[in-house]
This record gives structure tokens, C-alpha cells and sequence, in this order.
């Protein structure tokens, strides 16, 4: 039985619920469980904008905020996700579930692996929240970024995550790094990614990052968004430095991209801004 559900909305949207095999049912859907009592929720409507800079023409983002119990295993989520509009229905549409179809298998990944552990009734329960940012809210280009705070019931401390959505708000189409920059140029992109961590985390000493990995490559790139800055690049918390530092995001700025990028992606666009 559910522990309750509260869900303050940003939009107006449905409730969410979960199945008893872990799955999670972002808000919108509905759950086919019939272990888990569906509770109700309450929404109520504002027009707040993230924290971004407003292009006209480009989406707009608003935050959905909700909040989800469970009993068994104890489990508390709270989210907060964005919701685009302000663009063609369609296209925002496609972007919305994209959005909520990454966080619902994150959320329940999460879940699994709780009720996968071993039975700890010291401390809260265990939890998970889920925040983001935008990058760039354009006409060309909707980039964002998504951190995630885990807690297993009984451990010491949390745990962190990062990743990235990028979307073509014309279309509604998810983008990719190689719709930036070409494959055979993201080597460049990873050396300079590398300088960017050295200066920036290890005070230009290269043999500190040397500790925990032997040089950033392409594969290491995933985690990209686009910003007025520059291609801003993620890293997990544990893969270029220490655990307790978390998550690490570096900025290449477009001046020092010169020719990678091409001249036809949302980042040329940008960059010439």
C-alpha cells in the first residue's frame, strides 16, 4: 500500500502511480497496478519560468513538481520536471514524453535496485529527487540538464547522477552530439573538455586528474548541453574526480570550438550570438 501522494503541479496535470514490479508511471499515465493503492492529488496552475534566458520564438519551460510515497520498500520520490510549450503542440508534445520517459526509467531503475537490496529499517527511507536546469531555450536549440540525489535506507550518505536532453523545438526531435559536432571531430572536443577539467577542478596540474582516469575520449562526452557560453560537458560523480566532489561540468567555450562545429547546427547558432 502506498505510503500517499501529494503532488504539487506547476501545469495542470494528472496524478502518477507505481506498479508492484518497481515501474514508475510519470505523471499523465496511468498505473495498471492493482497492489498499489492510487491515491489522489492536488495541482494548482502558475506561470513560473526557469531560470534561463528567453529568446522570442523559443520554448518556454515550466517545472512539475510532485511528490510519490511508498511502503514497501520505503521509498520516497520527488521530482520536479520540466514541461515545455510555447512551441508547436506536436513538437511539445514529443519533447514532453521524451522527458518523461527518461525520468520514469530512472526513477524506476532506482526502485528496483532498492527493492533488489538488502532489508535496512535504520534511518529514513530511501529516497529519490530529481531537479534540472535549462542550458538554452531557443528556437533553434532546447538544451537541459537533469541531477539526480539517491539515498539507500541504512547507507552512510547519497549518492548523485547527471545527464542531458537536448531537443530540436522545431520538430521536437532529440539531438545528438554528432548533430553538433561531427564524429571524426570529437577527439578535439575531448582534448579540449580535458584542459577545461585540469584548470578549472585541478589548478592546472594534469597528473591530479591522472588519478582518476587516463584522459577524457569521446565516449566520456554524453552528458552535453548547449549554452550562450559555450558546449557545456557532465561528467558522473566518481569518473574524472573525487566521489565527494559529485558531478563535474566543464565549459568549452565557442571561440575555442573554431571550426569543429558545424555550420548548420543549433550551436552555430549560438555561438554566433
Amino acid at each position: 500500500m502506498g505510503r500517499g501522494l501529494v503532488a504539487v503541479v506547476l501545469v495542470t496535470v494528472a496524478g502518477c502511480g507505481a506498479d508492484d514490479g518497481g515501474s514508475y508511471s510519470p505523471p499523465g499515465t496511468t498505473s495498471s497496478s492493482s497492489s498499489v493503492e492510487q491515491t489522489t492529488s492536488t495541482a494548482s496552475e502558475t506561470s513560473t519560468p526557469v531560470g534561463t534566458v528567453a529568446v522570442e520564438g523559443g520554448p518556454a519551460v515550466a517545472t512539475r513538481e510532485t511528490t510519490e510515497s511508498f511502503e514497501s520498500p520505503a521509498l520516497d520520490v520527488t521530482l520536479y520536471v520540466p514541461v515545455v510549450s510555447g512551441i508547436e503542440p506536436a513538437a511539445a508534445a514529443a519533447i514532453n514524453k521524451r522527458i518523461d520517459d527518461e525520468v520514469g526509467s530512472r526513477v524506476s531503475s532506482f526502485r528496483r535496485g532498492v527493492g533488489a537490496a538488502s532489508p535496512n529499517d535504520e534511518g529514513p527511507p530511501s529516497s529519490f529527487v530529481g531537479r534540472f536546469e535549462v542550458t538554452a531555450a531557443t528556437p533553434e536549440v532546447l538544451s537541459m540538464r537533469f541531477f539526480e540525489s539517491m539515498y539507500f535506507q541504512g547507507a552512510v550518505s547519497g549518492v548523485t547522477a547527471v545527464y542531458t536532453q537536448s531537443f530540436d523545438p522545431a520538430t521536437g526531435e532529440s539531438l545528438t552530439l554528432d548533430d553538433i559536432i561531427a564524429p571524426e571531430a570529437q577527439p578535439e572536443l575531448a582534448e579540449l573538455a580535458e584542459q577545461r577539467l585540469v584548470e578549472d577542478f585541478y589548478a592546472g596540474d594534469e597528473t591530479e586528474l591522472r588519478s582518476y582516469t587516463t584522459g577524457i575520449t569521446p565516449t566520456m562526452l554524453q552528458h552535453w548541453s548547449l549554452s550562450s557560453d559555450g558546449v557545456e560537458i557532465s561528467f558522473e560523480a566518481g569518473q574524472v574526480g573525487a566521489d565527494h566532489m559529485g558531478p563535474l561540468t566543464i565549459v568549452v567555450a565557442y571561440a575555442d570550438l573554431g571550426g569543429l562545429i558545424d555550420p548548420e547546427s543549433p550551436a552555430a547558432v549560438l555561438a554566433a550570438t
